[in-house]
């Protein structure tokens, strides 16, 4: 799971229905360029060791349960990775005056 930020993430004040986006300024989004670009940087080596000590779970594992709990693991771990991603740039959007992002919502998007 890679931690993403786009500028239409932001939504306007008052608005939670997803349509209406904020437009930022030149200066905002390049603000949030460099906090997201930084967080990736700074992050990236933790996902990696995420993903090998995953990989040699999964070789190891011997029933579909312990398979399960090797994803389970992982799953867990990245999602912690992400959310501190999403406080990195929420502490940049605050200080910017803009609102936060928008929760993540369990049971919507993509599910491995």
């Amino acid at each position: 799971m890679a931690f993403s930020f786009n500028a239409g993430d932001v939504q306007a004040k008052g608005h939670s229905g997803g349509k209406q986006r904020m437009q930022l300024t030149e200066a905002q989004r390049e603000q949030l360029f460099k906090t997201r670009r930084s967080w990736e940087l700074a992050s990236f080596n933790r996902k990696q060791s995420i993903r090998v000590e995953t990989n040699r779970c999964i070789r190891a594992a011997q029933t579909p349960l312990a398979y399960k709990e090797c994803k389970t693991n992982q799953h867990r771990e990245m999602r912690a990775i992400h959310e501190e991603g999403r406080v990195a740039i929420n502490r940049t959007l605050n200080d910017l005056g803009l609102p936060p992002l928008p929760k993540h919502r369990a049971g919507k998007g993509r599910h491995h």
